[in-house]
């Protein structure tokens, strides 16, 4: 009910910016609404401007002057369930396969497979959904692939029991997945002012660690169950279904993306939605957004009119790969894959390691071995051949997925701290030190000799690992203009899957070769992720510069409705209620 009612502000206020605005874009600005309600608010207000109307706002400062309120707590909860999705989506493999190779006879390669085919349906569609979204709007394409997603994983969880058919099904959850992981970022970052972006960027990433842990609590509860109906990790496989409808059906709530709809040439709805979560955030009609005109920099002007999407694919990446575009891309797409080779890595086999572990000192063995001497024990021959005969009596300890959920409540922490020091520290600093120290982490790794050694470690390594990925994409956002932001990003989504998908199938072949060269492999790139984090280059574009007038407009506002409060009792003046 309270999205039906943001709905119609927005086309209530589109309907009055029709009716009494000035006709028409005028010298790439939209002359906006006139509510007379809002006239006797602010007695200083009524200022006679040159032409006769306030000076054009750019976007950011518009999208600024919305504040921190109601609507930007919803939005932090569409953004929480959005990385939840993709966690849920991303690791329920991992999670399932310790407990469902026998039932699957998969062998460590075929592991390794399924875990990089959800990569690599990432990297198949993940510049089609960012120039896509360029031309069409980033919510409906984020609604589309989470339901696509739901139908997906229940036919995953339910039907499918061969290894091939995994690749399958995991191949077409990717290509779904990469639009979620692209498009929820950018689709925040444009709904938040600048003020807060970071660190809402920041705390969104805690919340999806909070989330990851409640996933791997799950898990812990779910798993081990013997059920006579239904495998449980197919039971617990089903809850990627259920997050995917939700996060599809809560996105239906919220607004299409302000900066979007201008790009796009929609101005005035782009106008109507801003004072939608204007008011939303301050109590204020949406009448009172302060807001009188919107400007866009020529090139966004221009992209409107760049015709069919797919046809705009070709363009979108030529333009990018030229100045001043060229090396902005070039650190997105180079910094990405080298996180995320390591993270998405060491995530996916985390609980296989544990298992493992466990293992081996159930055996009856009287003292721990190392990391790698476990490891090791994979060698090429039990790689590529694994037999189970007794399912029944096939089960892994629950304490994996407690180790799995220490980590990830670990990693929440890092991010809350992220969150509150981002700020302070500035985002370059953030991601060296992090990057940094991760390295240091893989290095330590083939030597630790105990479960807890390897979970403090897994601990610090997720922690840094995940603070350095949600910076970088936090700096990618801001490197690129409206127009080609969705497809940068997707760019380097593309090659950030890509050097997921290399990981996964490269770990357990380094891990039989040799198991400190896998660790360590991953060490060595990320200690270039960091020399490189260190030239991080300026925004590829020079923003409208900040013109202070919304904001003194906005101000005087606020004063003359708190003094005149002062002399009446009433709590509104001409519908313009006072902000608490």
């Amino acid at each position: 009910m309270k999205g039906q009612v943001e709905i119609s502000t927005v086309e209530l206020v589109a309907a009055r910016l029709e009716r009494e605005a000035e006709p028409g874009v005028v010298s790439g600005r939209l002359e906006s609404f006139h509510d007379h309600r809002c006239d006797s608010v602010p007695a200083n207000h009524n200022v006679t401007y040159a032409g006769g109307s306030p000076p054009p706002i750019g976007l950011e400062e518009a999208l600024d002057l919305t504040g921190f309120g109601r609507f930007s707590v919803k939005l932090v909860l569409g953004l929480w369930l959005c990385m939840t999705t993709q966690n849920f989506t991303g690791t329920d493999i991992a999670y399932s396969l310790p407990a469902a190779q026998c039932d699957l006879q998969f062998t460590a390669m075929e592991k390794g497979w399924v875990n990089a085919a959800l990569y690599v349906g990432m990297m198949s569609t993940a510049f089609v959904w960012g120039a896509l979204s360029d031309r069409v709007g980033r919510k409906y394409p984020l609604v589309l692939s989470y339901a696509a997603m739901a139908v997906c994983s229940f036919i995953n969880a339910m039907f499918v029991s061969t290894a091939w058919a995994f690749l399958v099904c995991r191949v077409f959850m990717g290509a779904m997945l990469i639009a979620t992981a692209t498009l929820s970022m950018t689709y925040a970052g444009e709904l938040f002012g600048k003020t807060y972006r970071a660190r809402v960027f920041m705390w969104g990433g805690t919340l999806q660690a909070f989330s990851a842990a409640g996933h791997a609590g799950l898990a812990m509860w779910i798993i081990p169950l013997q059920l006579s109906w239904l495998r449980s990790w197919r039971v617990f496989m089903l809850l990627t279904t259920l997050i995917n409808a939700v996060t599809g059906l809560f996105l239906l709530l919220l607004p299409e993306s302000p900066k979007s709809l201008a790009v796009r040439g929609r101005q005035r709805e782009s106008i109507g939605v801003l004072a939608s979560i204007f008011s939303s955030n301050t109590g204020l009609p949406a009448d009172c957004y302060p807001v009188r005109s919107l400007t866009l920099p020529k090139s966004l002007q221009d992209s409107a009119n760049e015709g069919n999407p797919f046809a705009v694919m070709g363009r979108q990446f030529v333009k990018l790969c030229r100045p001043p575009y060229r090396i902005p891309l070039l650190f997105a797409v180079i910094v990405q894959p080298l996180i995320l080779y390591c993270q998405n890595t060491i995530r996916m086999w985390v609980p296989t390691i544990f298992a493992e572990m466990e293992r081996d000192l159930a055996s009856g063995l009287t003292q721990s071995r190392a990391v790698c001497n476990i490891l090791e024990d994979m060698s090429p021959a039990a790689a590529n051949v694994t037999t189970y005969t007794n399912c029944e009596a096939f089960h892994v300890d629950s304490s994996v997925y407690l180790n799995s959920a220490i980590i990830m409540l670990a990693r929440a922490g890092f991010q809350l701290t992220a969150g509150f020091t981002i700020q302070t520290l500035g985002r370059k600093i953030c991601l060296v030190s992090t990057l940094t120290l991760a390295t240091s982490t893989l290095i330590a790794w083939p030597f630790a000799a105990s479960s807890s050694v390897v979970l403090m470690i897994a601990c610090f390594f997720e922690g840094l690992a995940n603070v350095a990925f949600t910076t970088l994409m936090n700096i990618t956002v801001d490197l690129f203009p409206t127009s080609v932001r969705s497809s940068a990003v997707s760019l380097a989504n593309f090659s950030g899957r890509a050097g997921s998908m290399v990981g996964n199938i490269a770990f357990p072949l380094l891990l039989a070769f040799n198991c400190s060269l896998a660790f360590w492999t991953g060490a060595g790139l990320l200690a270039f992720a960091a020399f490189l984090s260190v030239f991080k280059p300026r925004p590829s574009f020079t923003p409208i510069p900040n013109t202070g007038m919304g904001a003194k407009m906005l101000a005087e506002q606020r004063a003359s409705m708190a003094s005149m409060t002062t002399v009446t009792s009433a709590t509104t003046i001409d519908g313009c209620q006072a902000p608490k």
